[in-house]
């Protein structure tokens, strides 16, 4: 009874911290740049699931935590927004899990300023990539 009791228990504790990973790679494109320099690199995005929530890593190492998921048995849509001193953003990330396609969105909006906190120039930033994942288990 005791050895089952152990096997059951270790058995929820795997389950409960099942997560899988989508590795995906794309080709970029910046909205904000001129077509004659179309980004030609091959980037690699991967998205980790970490409890009710996914984690990314960008192309420049960096973690991205995305705070809302949307998933159903097709689709899982993950995204994260947020403000910083000088501008407002939004990523976004789809990926359809039928064909394993997925695309990645950025934007941004935001003001550069004065010595005396007045904005001057307003800026945007847009990016979509899209392309193709992989799933590890």
């Amino acid at each position: 009874m005791k050895k089952l009791l152990i096997l059951l228990f270790s058995m929820l504790v795997s389950l409960s911290s099942y997560g899988e990973t989508y590795v995906c790679a794309t080709n970029c494109f910046e909205a904000s740049m001129k077509v004659e320099d179309y980004c030609q690199n091959m980037i690699q995005l991967v998205y980790e699931r970490k409890g009710g929530k996914f984690v990314a890593e960008n192309e420049h190492g960096e973690i991205v935590e995305y705070e809302h998921i949307a998933e159903n048995e097709r689709f899982l849509t993950m995204v994260r927004a947020g403000t910083a001193s000088i501008l407002g953003f939004t990523w976004t990330a789809i990926i359809n899990k039928d064909t394993l396609e997925f695309t990645d969105f950025q934007g941004s909006l935001g003001n550069t300023y004065d010595a005396k906190g007045n904005p001057n120039d307003t800026f945007f930033y847009n990016r979509n990539r899209q392309g193709n994942c992989i799933v590890l288990d």
